[in-house]
């Protein structure tokens, strides 16, 4: 099941190049990330304080399918983790590849998809002795929602994560992100 989602989601990100070729766009993305790591549903109600914080980057291809509306996919590198004080902390570290829909309106445009994503590395600290968190999934999965707002060629954009796929024990990667965008 997760090969067959990470290859779906692999072909659509390849396959985005059979629309409009004139109204594609492609960029990068990068900014700063919060995270929490929970078996709590309602994550975007709670205080993010206490979570971990670090930072994603990716690139984007954006294809235009109506006037108003845009196929986006795209290849993305983020950490999330939690941290529960300074000897304390889990870190994650995913590739993922994000494949969503945009309604653009002018300078605004608001996006909601799914991702899944591939653990690359991953990291326990407790009291200070630090190894690999060998019992986490190595595969994450997610829904998103967003909002975000582009001049000329900058962009700025924030979204919501909810984790749809048991990392380990019924424990959901959730985040907040905040970022540019540079489209090409």
């Amino acid at each position: 099941m997760r090969i067959l989602l990470v290859l779906v989601m692999t072909m659509a990100f390849l396959s985005s190049s059979m629309f409009a070729q004139a109204d594609k766009k492609r960029g990068m993305r990068f900014g700063y990330i919060s995270s929490k790591v929970s078996k709590t549903e309602l994550d975007w109600l709670e205080d993010f304080d206490d979570g971990y914080k670090s930072f994603y980057v990716g690139f984007f291809n954006d294809a235009k399918l109506i006037p108003l509306l845009h196929l986006s996919t795209g290849l993305e590198y983020y950490q999330t983790g939690q941290k529960l004080n300074d000897s304390n902390k889990l870190i994650l570290h995913y590739i993922s590849l994000p494949l969503g829909l945009k309604l653009k309106l002018g300078p605004v445009q608001a996006f909601g998809g799914v991702h899944g994503a591939v653990k690359v590395s991953s990291r326990l600290t407790l009291l200070g002795e630090s190894a690999p968190a060998k019992d986490i999934g190595t595969f994450d999965a997610g829904t998103f929602v967003g909002a975000g707002l582009k001049i000329l060629f900058i962009g700025i954009e924030a979204k919501y994560t909810w984790g749809l796929v048991d990392i380990d024990d019924g424990y959901k990667n959730n985040f907040w992100q905040v970022g540019l965008t540079l489209w090409f």
